[in-house]
């Protein structure tokens, strides 16, 4: 939502009704402690919002699952975990993600994880 190129087009394509997009209360807490991060705070006013209206723009574009009991999968980095149980509830076609950890499992129960420039391919938005 603060950058443009696929994940924009990404974005939009929830919008659309194109693709689903599905989260977690976990993944939205983590979203809003990143999106309040001194970092980004110039992205979020160029927007002419908040880091808290944000997450409530994602969440009415997103679909708010209760995420699956799995084992831990990443060990670097257990929050990845809570993407994965996302998905695995959601029964996802892809788990989309910058995040090397995760990207570097390429899949995981029959979920590929993929780039979102990957992602925009594969969904032809």
């Amino acid at each position: 939502m603060l950058w443009s190129g696929p994940p924009h087009r990404l974005i939009q394509a929830a919008l659309a009704r194109q693709v689903e997009i599905f989260t977690s209360e976990a993944l939205l807490a983590e979203l809003s402690e990143i999106a309040g991060r001194e970092k980004l705070s110039h992205q979020v006013s160029k927007l002419q919002t908040t880091a808290s209206r944000l997450v409530d723009q994602y969440r009415d574009i997103a679909e708010i699952i209760t995420p699956a009991e799995i084992r831990q999968v990443v060990l670097a980095d257990a929050d990845d975990n809570h993407v994965i149980a996302c998905a695995i509830a959601a029964s996802a076609d892809l788990i989309v993600s910058g995040d090397a950890d995760l990207l570097n499992l390429k899949q995981y129960q029959g979920i590929q994880l993929v780039s979102v420039s990957l992602a925009v391919l594969i969904a032809g938005v």
